[in-house]
């Protein structure tokens, strides 16, 4: 439940953050709930500050007590927050730039730029944001078009809005928006439930893209990372990688889908609730299983295994295909110059010939076979 406003400890009572609709992960309240605990305890030390005077520099520890600053004011500015300080508050009412290392920062809806390093956790719970984090991180933004860049270990969580989000390393990210994530080297892991966001691969090195598409029109390129989708949603477009070198998976539960091999070896399977699947392969060769409902396949030049399930298969050969069909679905199969095509299973067979010289082999099939040549 969004709340739309959180007290922290201040040096003369509490003081209240105004939250709006709050982040997406609720961080702001964790916050200020585990600083009303700390302070309860007698374990925490306040300071405040301004952006228009220099910030004081933390105390110095004392049996185990944590430092919490709270920055202020109606003017914004730039400022490196102290070694020390645990807690970063910002309640300035205009926006601003902050940078500091191992932080827990809370801030309002105003919006700003923050760079943190080391172990950090950052709510911007508002405004438009540009955030940086280097190290280990948990980023979580309220509503707003927000740019993230994130390096190392962490999550990042978006809401609604237009977000840009660059990842490297090990992420997670949460895309509740019309988001557009582009992923670096390493593993990105990416549960988008927005729509229209847009979703790529790695551009140099090879990396690795694990991706839940829960939203609708949602578009993913893998570029040059090994890839592995699942779909949930609907009208999403996938696209395989650019080299032979990367492969891509596909987990189709999703209406109305549309997967693109391209030079990827790809492998695409039409889970429950996959209805109007239209795959096409590419250079790297297709394997495609088929599920209850039919789908459309469009094999490309490489080796390809097509399984049809029981809502039968309709496809388009391209390549050298071997091809298995089901009762009742069954299989209709439209040839091409120079295919060899090889077909079995209890499922009806209708193969429709092309120009050229084609080969057929349905001799392990025990369905119905008709063939029409043109």
């Amino acid at each position: 439940m969004a709340v739309s406003s959180v007290t922290v400890p201040g040096t003369s009572g509490a003081v209240t953050l105004s939250l709006g609709t709050g982040d997406v992960l609720h961080l702001a309240s964790q916050i200020g709930a585990l600083l009303s605990t700390v302070d309860g305890a007698g374990n925490l030390s306040v300071t405040t500050g301004t952006f228009a005077a220099s910030i004081p520099g933390a105390p110095a520890p004392s049996g185990g007590t944590q430092s919490e600053l709270i920055l202020s004011g109606t003017v914004g500015g730039s400022a490196t927050v102290p070694p020390g300080y645990a807690y970063v508050v910002d309640v300035a009412s205009a926006p601003s730039t902050l940078s500091g290392s191992n932080l827990t920062l809370l801030a309002g809806t105003a919006g700003g730029s923050f760079n943190v390093t080391g172990q950090s956790t950052v709510a911007a719970t508002g405004g438009n944001n540009l955030i940086t984090a280097n190290g280990s991180y948990v980023i979580s933004s309220g509503p707003g078009n927000n740019t993230v860049a994130a390096t190392g270990i962490g999550t990042v969580a978006t809401d609604n809005g237009s977000n840009l989000i660059f990842t490297s390393g090990l992420s997670d990210v949460l895309s509740g928006g019309q988001d557009t994530v582009v992923a670096g080297v390493g593993l990105t892991t990416v549960n988008a439930s927005g729509s229209h966001s847009l979703i790529f691969g790695a551009g140099g090195s090879v990396g690795g893209l694990a991706v839940t598409l829960g939203g609708s029109q949602e578009t993913v390129a893998a570029f040059n990372s090994n890839t592995t989708i699942t779909t949930t949603g609907s009208q999403n477009l996938v696209f395989g990688g650019v080299s032979a070198g990367t492969t891509l998976n596909v987990l189709d539960m999703g209406t109305n889908d549309t997967v693109a091999g391209l030079a990827s070896p790809t492998t695409v399977t039409a889970g429950a609730g996959s209805s109007g699947l239209f795959v096409f392969g590419g250079t790297g060769g297709l394997t495609f299983v088929g599920g209850t409902t039919a789908a459309t396949v469009l094999s490309g030049s490489g080796k390809n295994i097509i399984v049809g399930g029981t809502g039968g298969i309709l496809d388009g050969s391209g390549g050298n295909d071997t091809v298995s069909g089901v009762a009742p679905g069954g299989a209709t199969l439209f040839g091409s110059a120079g295919n060899n095509l090889t077909y079995f299973g209890a499922g009806n067979l209708l193969y429709a010939a092309g120009a050229g010289n084609e080969t057929l082999n349905a001799a392990g099939s025990s369905g119905t076979n008709t063939l029409v040549a043109s």
